[in-house]
């Protein structure tokens, strides 16, 4: 039978969090002098990636249309005026990638920044 020659591929075992590598997540509360400021300074000084918006807890997240400077400007507006849930910001700065996700939290803006170039897993060792 078809079966009996090809056989069923294992499927592999999970990956552990103590397999991960995962790369240090840095968190702010941002007031929105400094949520200005990282905008400007996202728009100014890196090479933007993409710029995703999230529009509500059961949306899902879509890029945003434009060339990367409107991209910011409309993402920073959305979510200055709370009509967004959040945005995230991907970008590449001194040669790194970086992705600030921004959320909409009490007292201000909560970013979420991950570099992206250490993010690295490692391959299980056998038992």
């Amino acid at each position: 039978s078809p079966a009996s020659r090809s056989p069923i591929p294992s499927t592999p075992e999970p990956t552990t969090m103590s397999e991960l590598d995962l790369p240090p997540i840095h968190e702010a509360l941002l007031d929105a002098a400094t949520l200005g400021q990282l905008f400007l300074d996202v728009a100014t000084v890196t090479e933007v990636l993409g710029v995703s918006i999230k529009g509500g807890p059961r949306t899902r997240a879509e890029d945003a249309a434009g060339e990367p400077r409107a991209q910011l400007a409309r993402a920073h507006e959305l979510l200055d005026a709370g009509v967004v849930a959040g945005v995230q910001l991907r970008y590449r700065h001194d040669g790194r990638q970086w992705w600030d996700t921004l959320m909409r939290a009490p007292g201000g803006v909560r970013l979420i920044r991950v570099c992206h170039d250490d993010v690295r897993t490692t391959e299980p060792t056998a038992p």
